[in-house]
């Protein structure tokens, strides 16, 4: 299990949009993506870094072995993104139907991301998998 080595806080506009980020640093050493995610989905990795961000669309690249949780203005978590050893996001929960329910009946949901000649697909909706 890593030690939090370094943990920082950044508060900021972005154009006409308000925006936290909390970056967290959890040393050499990944902790098990378990300990991250609220949903406790097994597709999680490996988790280095933790970063918070509000409003601001979530990257489809990023730092190896991270996750960033999306908030909205209250603090709920509406997604979590999952990077790769490569920096490459793999999975996304997410924690709203997307104003969908018939497509998304599963609140939480997860999504898989795979990579075809260096563009993203995301994967429909399935059960988060405990």
């Amino acid at each position: 299990m890593g030690m939090k080595g370094n943990s920082g806080y950044f508060s900021g506009t972005s154009g006409s949009m308000k925006y936290k980020l909390d970056i967290q640093f959890f040393g050499a050493n990944p902790k098990a993506g378990k300990d991250y995610n609220f949903a406790g989905s097994k597709s999680v990795g490996a988790v280095t870094y933790k970063t918070i961000t509000k409003g601001k669309k979530v990257p489809m690249t990023a730092k190896s072995n991270s996750v960033k949780t999306k908030v909205d203005n209250n603090g709920n978590t509406l997604q979590e993104r999952y990077y790769d050893s490569h920096g490459k996001a793999y999975l996304d929960i997410d924690y709203v139907d997307h104003g969908n329910p018939k497509m998304h009946p599963h609140v939480p949901h997860e999504h898989h991301i795979r990579f075809e000649n260096g563009t993203p697909i995301r994967g429909t909706g399935k059960e988060i998998n405990k």
